[in-house]
């Protein structure tokens, strides 16, 4: 299995958009699952 983990600076950022687009949240945890499961999917 797959660990991911993110910087400090990805973070604030990732914070500062998601406030703006609570969609891209969703859609941002969906794709990470994706590639934990399967990293080689299109």
């Amino acid at each position: 299995m797959i660990k991911i983990s993110f910087g400090s600076s990805f973070k604030n950022v990732f914070k500062k958009k998601i406030k703006k687009d609570k969609n891209l949240e969703k859609k941002f945890w969906e794709r990470i699952e994706i590639f934990i499961n399967n990293p080689y999917d299109d």
